[in-house]
């Protein structure tokens, strides 16, 4: 007997179609590669991109923006901080969805509202994930365990 072939989830067919994008984040790029794989995409110089994405963010949500296309976009490998956040728990992916979370809520204006709040939840966020980190995996033995 065959087991019954599971179906995709919708978070899954989510992610392949985020890694359909034709723009992909550099690995040539300075902060996240967006400026450089978007320059690529668009056959533009690096620096034209960087320099209209540093006056765009000085002008309005440009910054709130970046990070959510460095959350979202492919890197040339197929991989995605947010699901190495949502599904690998990745310290690095999950401060950069914080990061992003806060930035696009203090582009809507929502940020005035919550004020302190937010550094409250960054710090608690930061300390979970930093705590969560270096704790040793079940399974694996940590530095100071005997072999």
């Amino acid at each position: 007997m065959s087991t019954p072939a599971v179906p995709p989830s919708s978070l899954d067919r989510f992610f392949v179609t985020l890694r359909r994008s034709t723009v992909t984040r550099s690995p040539q790029g300075i902060v996240g590669g967006v400026c450089a794989g978007l320059a690529e995409r668009l056959d533009l110089s690096t620096k034209v991109v960087r320099v209209v994405a540093v006056v765009l963010a000085l002008l309005g949500p440009a910054v709130g923006l970046y990070l959510l296309a460095w959350l979202l976009l492919p890197d040339h490998q197929g991989r995605l901080h947010l699901e190495r956040a949502l599904r690998g728990g990745e310290t690095t992916s999950i401060v950069l969805l914080v990061v992003t979370v806060l930035a696009v809520v203090g582009d809507t204006g929502v940020h005035a509202r919550v004020g302190w709040l937010s550094l409250v939840i960054v710090g608690v966020g930061v300390w979970a994930v930093t705590r969560a980190s270096s704790r040793p995996r079940p399974g694996t033995r940590g530095a100071d365990s005997p072999s």
